[in-house]
Order: C-alpha cells, then sequence, then structure tokens
C-alpha cells in the first residue's frame, strides 16, 4: 500500500512518516514547495505521478495568531487545499484522511491595526 503523506515537515506529518516507514507501507512525504495543495493542478499532477492508496492530509496553515491578519492564507491552505485534495481524490477514487484541529477561526475578530 502506499501512501500519500501530505505536510510531511510539519510536527504531525513527520511522526506519520515515521510510524508509517516502521509499518512496512511504502509512505511517499509531500509538502511545499513540491505540493501546494492550494494548486489543484500541481494536487492532480501529484496524484497521476504517484497513484496513492490513500492520501492523509497534515498539510495545515497553524499559526493562530497570524490567522487573524492572513486570513486569506489562513482560508486557503485549511479550506481551500483539503477541497482540493478532496476533489481530486474523489476524482481518482483514492480515500483521503484529513486531519484537523479544535481551533475554529470565523474571521470577525476585532483588531487594532
Amino acid at each position: 500500500m502506499k501512501i500519500l503523506v501530505i505536510g510531511s515537515k510539519g510536527q504531525l506529518g513527520h511522526e506519520l512518516l515515521i510510524q508509517g516507514n516502521n509499518s512496512g507501507y511504502e509512505i511517499l512525504p509531500a509538502d511545499l514547495p513540491d505540493l501546494d495543495i492550494t494548486d489543484k493542478t500541481q494536487v492532480k499532477h501529484r496524484l497521476e505521478k504517484s497513484q496513492p492508496s490513500l492520501v492523509v492530509n497534515a498539510a495545515a496553515y497553524t499559526n493562530v495568531d497570524k490567522a487573524e491578519t492572513e486570513q486569506n492564507l489562513a482560508f486557503a491552505v485549511n479550506r481551500d487545499g483539503p477541497a482540493n485534495l478532496a476533489e481530486i481524490c474523489a476524482l481518482f477514487k483514492v480515500p483521503l484522511i484529513h486531519i484537523s484541529t479544535d481551533f475554529v477561526f470565523d474571521g470577525k475578530k476585532n483588531l487594532l491595526i
């Protein structure tokens, strides 16, 4: 089984690589700059090239405080990126596991800029 781990340079993704490599599965790491999940074309090409049996998304915009001022980037990575992955995984009939967070950002905090 080939497992594509997206966000492999992050804390969770790195641990998934370690655990996956110890399990006997073929683990395919993916992270910036080689794969930008906000770019649907890149996602499609990566899945075409690697033909994984499973995709695990551990990629995320994780700077909670900066998300207040970098809303577009936070939404692109945490909303649009997973949507791209879901669409392309569905196209190729590849299961997707998306790992998220308990922090929810609604963009309504008053900022003193």
